[in-house]
């Protein structure tokens, strides 16, 4: 455990390196972010404010628990989504990655302070989004004592479980399918991975809408934050974090500590197995050579059209830009596929499906006109 505090504590150093105020360039960083939250602190202050009237909605039908249980949610999916992009960077394509390899250091302790250090990222994601809903929670609630303390805890570990798996994935992607090693290829999938996840969000989210007009009725009348058991959360610790704050349930706060420990080790266990075969080579390019006949050398190096050169130019330009592919491909791909998803998901029954679909005038030329330019 030594080798790992001193490695986090070094990374950690490097890390917050831009905080020496005499580079020019660290000091217009620090400013740029200085201004950013200057820029967001309405939006922030909203929140809490949205969060009051929320609880003012919520208290009379006894449905208080659902800001909690809805921070929570919107926590650990912001985490997992944030965290498919930041593993990669931090545990693979990292400048210290190859320098690591290189000294005595077990896997164990090099992915405990790298995962470390993507907890100190992801705080900056809990702080800003729990702050107000947590003010605005608190001014009308007034919880005891241990509320604050579970509070405190929950807070610093909430990250935890997210992390977690999304590591999980991405490092047995990297130990088992050798082409994820290339930097491009692997932006192309962890971007497609975080997309078909948060599909796959809103499908199970949506889950909730299925529920008839009878049944959501009764479960308001119920009171007692009866909406809480519709609730449909991937991450297994959570639940257990919702009931300990709502119920002050002190039984569901270990438990929740216990799932969140576990699922610590059995990343921690994974890695040891499978991280040093994913990033070992990770960083190495290969280039490959051919000869080429006269014919071939003609065929490559002949003039073609100033229109067909750029065309093809901006063609490869997309496609080994990971983020320019994305861009072209969400409009014309993916939002139909969520639009249909978020439909599927969001009604009671395939029979609507059809009539909604029949309703439609496909003989209408702006039906056609908004399909053509879709």
């Amino acid at each position: 455990m030594s080798k790992y505090f001193v490695l986090f504590k070094t990374m950690l150093r490097n890390t917050f390196n831009v905080i020496d105020t005499k580079d020019k360039k660290n000091l217009k960083r620090i400013l740029f972010v200085v201004f950013i939250g200057i820029a967001t602190l309405p939006s922030i202050v909203s929140l809490g404010f949205l969060t009051r009237e929320a609880l003012f909605m919520l208290l009379p039908i006894q449905q208080d628990g659902l800001v909690i249980s809805l921070l929570f949610l919107a926590l650990s999916t912001m985490i997992f989504f944030m965290a498919i992009f930041l593993v990669p960077a931090v545990y693979y394509f990292s400048k210290d990655s190859e320098t690591l390899l290189a000294l005595p250091l077990t896997p164990e302790a090099i992915v405990l302070s790298k995962f470390s250090l993507s907890m100190v990222y992801e705080f900056l994601t809990i702080f800003v989004i729990s702050t107000p809903i947590i003010i605005g929670y608190i001014s009308i609630m007034n919880p005891s004592l241990l509320f604050y303390l579970m509070l405190v805890v929950i807070l610093l570990t909430i990250a935890v479980v997210p992390l977690a798996f999304a590591g999980l994935i991405i490092m047995v992607i990297m130990a088992f399918v050798p082409f994820f090693k290339n930097r491009d290829f692997f932006n192309y999938a962890s971007g497609f991975l975080a997309l078909t996840f948060a599909i796959g969000l809103n499908y199970v989210m949506g889950g909730t809408a299925t529920l008839d007009q009878n049944s959501l009725i009764q479960l308001l009348n119920n009171g007692n934050n009866s909406l809480l058991g519709i609730m449909k959360i991937a991450f297994p610790n959570v639940p257990f974090a919702i009931s300990a704050l709502v119920n002050s349930n002190v039984l569901d706060f270990v438990i929740y500590l216990g799932i969140t420990a576990l699922v610590l080790v059995g990343f921690v266990f994974v890695s040891k197995l499978v991280y040093f075969k994913g990033v070992i080579g990770v960083n190495e390019t290969s280039a490959s050579r051919k000869n080429l006949n006269l014919k071939a050398y003609n065929k490559i190096t002949s003039s073609k059209g100033v229109i067909f050169s750029y065309f093809i130019k901006e063609m490869k330009l997309m496609f080994r830009t990971p983020v320019y592919l994305l861009n072209n491909l969400s409009t014309v791909i993916l939002i139909p596929v969520i639009l249909l998803v978020t439909l599927m998901s969001g009604v009671g029954a395939d029979d609507e499906v059809v009539m909604l679909i029949n309703s439609i005038d496909w003989s209408s030329g702006s039906i056609l006109l908004i399909i053509t330019f879709a």
